[in-house]
């Protein structure tokens, strides 16, 4: 993976983490999305923007069934897996697409940011946890 994007509920998202996550991820560059934005207050929006941006995390505000904030990740996303494709020029190779790993608890909005990254339905969504065993 060049890219890990870890998917919180913007209404509580030290809850919706887990305590090792950290340890797992290692080294790897990690996206922060905080998915149902339009069910949080401006005022909250900014307190935890600046409480991430104070422990050097990027973090990006979405709603995953309106699609808000995707193309931001996206743009996000090449720009911290930039350096692969920096290292396959230097090797003579062509570049190639960000590989892209989605974590986070059940019932965050997983598979719609998915959908919506992708621009087609590739899991079924639905307000129930475990609907989305694999992709298509």
């Amino acid at each position: 993976m060049d890219v890990v994007i870890e998917v919180r509920d913007a209404r509580i998202p030290l809850a919706t983490t887990h305590p090792k996550m950290d340890s797992w991820l290692g080294n790897r560059r990690r996206i922060i999305v905080m998915n149902r934005e339009d069910m949080v207050s401006a005022d909250d929006r900014n307190a935890w923007a600046t409480y991430f941006s104070s422990q050097g995390i990027k973090v990006i505000y979405s709603n995953g069934q309106l699609g808000m904030g995707t193309m931001k990740l996206g743009r996000m996303a090449k720009s911290a897996a930039s350096t692969v494709n920096t290292r396959r020029r230097e090797k003579g190779l062509l570049p190639r697409p960000v590989r892209a790993g989605i974590v986070g608890y059940p019932n965050v909005g997983k598979s719609s940011l998915i959908n919506r990254l992708l621009k087609r339905r590739m899991c079924p969504a639905a307000p129930r946890p475990g609907v989305t065993r694999e992709l298509k």
